[in-house]
């Protein structure tokens, strides 16, 4: 699955890990970047836990590449104690959201 944002960036999901486990769901996207981020970041992955029946998430991990599409040397963020979000209607974590909820249903 892709979305792609009006600064030309594009976000997937990776469907072959979207789990479903105790009424929560597990997901990995990737960001890619048409331009670096401030950071010089290209693309990004994240791990996500999502509860569907209140529309909200915890983004546990980011992985933060020097390259598109998840390559090259890469920054890690761990969360230990990650907060729930609610996406906005109409963002690219709400429509992702959305997906995966649909997705195990």
């Amino acid at each position: 699955m892709k979305i792609e944002n009006i600064d030309g960036d594009n976000y997937y999901i990776d469907l072959d890990t979207i789990k479903s486990h105790q009424g929560y769901v597990y997901y990995w996207t990737l960001t890619d970047k048409l331009k670096p981020s401030k950071d010089g970041d290209m693309s990004t992955k994240m791990y996500l836990e999502a509860e569907c029946g209140k529309g909200r998430q915890k983004y546990l991990s980011f992985y933060f590449y020097s390259q598109p599409m998840g390559n090259g040397n890469y920054k890690t963020d761990q969360f230990d104690n990650p907060k729930w979000v609610y996406p906005p209607p109409g963002s690219t974590s709400f429509e992702h959201l959305n997906y995966v909820c649909d997705y195990v249903n």
